[in-house]
């Protein structure tokens, strides 16, 4: 058996680019045994189980570094408490892949969905966890329109002329919670159940964010919804001022009276999607609305 391989046999022999082990060079996980005279990186023979051990980690996602430190523990000991710290951490990257492919799964089936759009139907729903932010009182006269008059809360998202939302106090509830748990939530309002039966639908108590994943630390604007029966529609909205959404909430109280329940909750105005036709001016936002209820 031949003693030593240039770069490109190695490469041909393991299957990974040159690139790759030039890589591997520069990061100190895998340096040719020597230089030959013409240049050549020579790879030895004996080096065989190092690349196979360096590839077998890299396939297992880890990174580079951490191959290094490994491939340096002066014992076994020592080298199973690094592999152990690393599928703790593939661990909690797969819990975040899963978190990712339910959410993921969840905007499908409602886009699937929306042939039933506007049709409420009751549903048992999990436990929700919501940062609720309240919105901000403005005094008449300050150059925002009165929230009775039909101006929609929930598009002031991205509408500062609104006056209402309180931006500085939005990021810093952002930067107070864990990094790890704002990708998994979606982005709300809520209705009092005052004001959806006073047909005031545009009248917004709270935005924030919503998961069905408990809030990983203590937050003072964190707020629970109890599992339980509500009543879920979806909603496809095209105005700018969100008109389409009376004429659902006003379906989906007519269907509580109608089947001897009460609204026992504020309504969730979830934030599902939102699309742009073409990539022009358009925008079709898609919302499930939740009204918790129970028997009268």
């Amino acid at each position: 058996m031949r003693e030593y391989y240039h770069i490109g046999e190695i490469s041909a022999l393991f299957r990974i680019t040159v690139e790759t082990l030039r890589y591997y060079d520069h990061e100190g996980l895998l340096q040719p045994e020597k230089i030959a005279d013409n240049g050549y990186r020579l790879y030895s023979s004996r080096q065989f189980e190092r690349i196979g051990t360096v590839l077998a980690l890299r396939s297992a996602d880890v990174p580079a570094q951490e191959i290094r430190g490994l491939l340096e523990s002066k014992t076994t000991d020592e080298a199973v408490k690094r592999l152990d710290r690393q599928l703790d951490a593939l661990h909690a990257r797969i819990s975040e892949l899963e978190r990712a492919r339910a959410k993921l799964g969840t905007i499908r089936d409602q886009l699937g969905a929306m042939d039933h759009a506007g049709l409420p139907a009751e549903m048992n729903l999990p436990e929700l966890h919501l940062i609720a932010i309240p919105y901000r009182q403005i005094p008449e006269g300050d150059g925002c329109k009165d929230r009775d008059s039909g101006q929609n809360m929930h598009a002031a998202w991205s509408r500062e002329e609104e006056g209402e939302l309180d931006i500085e106090g939005t990021r810093g509830v952002q930067q107070a919670l864990d990094p790890a748990w704002l990708p998994g939530a979606s982005i709300f309002s809520s209705i009092s159940v005052q004001d959806l039966e006073l047909r005031r639908y545009h009248k917004y108590t709270h935005y924030g964010l919503l998961s069905e994943t408990p809030v990983p630390m203590p937050h003072p604007l964190m707020r629970t919804v109890p599992s339980g029966k509500h009543l879920v529609a979806s909603v496809l909205v095209r105005s700018h001022n969100h008109d389409e959404v009376d004429a659902v909430y006003d379906r989906m109280q007519a269907y509580a009276r109608g089947n001897g329940l009460l609204l026992s909750g504020p309504a969730i105005e979830k934030t599902i999607f939102d699309l742009e036709p073409g990539g022009g001016p358009e925008h079709i936002h898609v919302f499930t609305l939740m009204i918790p209820v129970r028997p009268v």
